[in-house]
C-alpha cells in the first residue's frame, strides 16, 4: 500500500488535514510560551479554522476513496482524523456545564 495519495480530492484532504493539525500546533506552542490561552480570540479562530478544515478534508477523503479508489495510508489517516475531530464538535456541547 501506497503513502502519497494519486488523486487530486487525495491530497486536498491530506492537505488539508496537515493544515488543522499545524494550526492546533502553533496554537499549543504559544500557549506554552504563554503568549495565549483558551480564552483569547485566538482560541476560537484556530477552532473554526480547523473545524472548516477537517469537514472539507472528511468530503474531499470520502470521495477519493468512493470515486477515485485512492486507497492510500495518508488518505486513510486523514478519513480517520478528520471523522474524529467532527465527531468531537458534535459531541462537545454535551460536555459543557455552566
Amino acid at each position: 500500500m501506497k503513502f502519497m495519495p494519486k488523486s487530486l480530492a487525495g491530497r486536498l484532504s491530506v492537505i488539508l488535514t496537515a493544515i488543522s493539525l499545524l494550526a492546533i500546533i502553533i496554537f499549543f506552542i504559544t500557549m506554552l510560551c504563554g503568549i495565549v490561552n483558551f480564552e483569547s480570540r485566538l482560541w476560537d479562530v484556530c477552532l473554526c479554522i480547523c473545524v472548516v478544515c477537517e469537514l472539507f478534508a472528511l468530503i474531499f477523503s470520502i470521495t477519493a476513496l468512493i470515486r477515485f479508489s485512492d486507497k492510500t495510508i495518508s488518505v486513510f489517516i486523514s478519513l480517520i482524523l478528520s471523522s474524529l475531530s467532527i465527531a468531537f464538535v458534535l459531541v462537545h456541547s454535551l460536555f459543557i456545564k455552566d
